[in-house]
């Protein structure tokens, strides 16, 4: 690989595109070695070559070299690969191959590894967030390249410290779209060029999840009627599509403000009736027990609510007997 590397920065065009193509077939076996920092810097400079098949390849070798390495991840960070990727994604916006594989080393850049907060505020310096969020909207949709930035988005919306810009970008509307017309495309289609939509659907689940950690965020939820949609998914016939809603609606039934709202879900009841009914103990999911306990916990502190009220307008009981009522 190293020796490789020395000759992507005096070769002809078919040298180094016959060099690049031997280092991408090498990558996907070189993901645990070191020692590689002047090879990705080669291949980051070439992300900007005027010629689109060596970009790609530069960009396709460095997006398997930078999964689960570490030091090629902050390789990529010190070669200033941040700018230069975002610059790339901007300048062909959807046009081209080479936009998924480099949205795939950002999405690496931006997690496990010690300077991962690092790569994820030089991606916002350089608008890198906003330009992702917003190829979540071309339509007809890539969904290759919807899988690579809900990846990358998921980074974000794990780190805490990014829950208000993300807010600010109005992320929860921009998930839940794909969602729904991921759920709907795969209603027809379930393998769309390569893609497996069930996976849009886990992955974009999966950053909404991760919003739900904040109360706001939740409230706001309720208030777009997200619920209702996550009871919709909830009774589809396909079985992880199915846990997936279930994991939603548990989450947001610990909010007592969104509890009433699940409750009234006539969906919410067939679902838990179903899964109780025709289900032995131990294959019943943790998210329906979660869902069931909240639920009964509502309706006992709401039928607890009016019980003194209606226990006073009972005229014709004496006093130690309500006390024997309320206890």
């Amino acid at each position: 690989m190293q020796v490789l590397s020395l000759h992507l920065t005096n070769s002809n065009s078919n040298e180094l595109q016959n060099c690049l193509i031997t280092l991408r077939n090498l990558s996907d076996a070189a993901t645990k070695i070191n020692g590689l920092e002047g090879l990705i810097e080669n291949l980051i400079k070439l992300l900007s070559s005027s010629n689109e098949v060596i970009a790609t390849l530069a960009a396709g070798i460095l997006s398997n070299l930078t999964c689960n390495n570490e030091m090629n991840k902050l390789a990529v960070l010190k070669s200033n690969g941040i700018p230069i990727l975002i610059n790339v994604i901007e300048k062909l916006y959807m046009k081209s191959e080479l936009i998924e594989p480099c949205i795939c080393i950002l999405r690496h850049v931006t997690n496990r590894h010690q300077e991962s907060l690092r790569a994820q505020e030089e991606m916002k310096a350089y608008n890198g967030v906003v330009l992702l969020l917003n190829l979540l909207s071309v339509k007809p949709y890539n969904w290759s390249i919807i899988k690579a930035t809900l990846g990358v988005i998921r980074n974000f919306a794990a780190n805490g410290l990014n829950m208000q810009f993300l807010k600010s970008l109005q992320i929860i509307e921009k998930i839940m779209q794909i969602l729904f017309d991921g759920y709907n495309e795969a209603q027809h289609k379930q393998v769309v060029n390569d893609v497996n939509l069930i996976d849009i659907i886990d992955a974009s689940s999966n950053i909404i999840l991760l919003l739900m950690k904040d109360y706001q965020n939740q409230i706001h939820m309720k208030n777009i009627n997200c619920i209702g949609f996550f009871v919709q998914l909830l009774n589809t016939q396909h079985d992880k599509i199915q846990n997936i809603a279930s994991g939603l609606i548990a989450e947001m039934s610990k909010n007592k403000e969104c509890i009433s709202t699940i409750d009234q879900q006539p969906g919410v009841q067939f679902y838990l009736t179903k899964t109780f009914n025709n289900r032995q103990e131990h294959l019943i999911d943790n998210n329906a027990k979660t869902l069931l306990f909240n639920i009964n916990e509502f309706k006992t502190m709401t039928m607890n609510r009016f019980m003194p009220q209606q226990q006073h307008n009972q005229q014709d009981i004496g006093w130690n007997q309500q006390q024997q009522v309320v206890n």
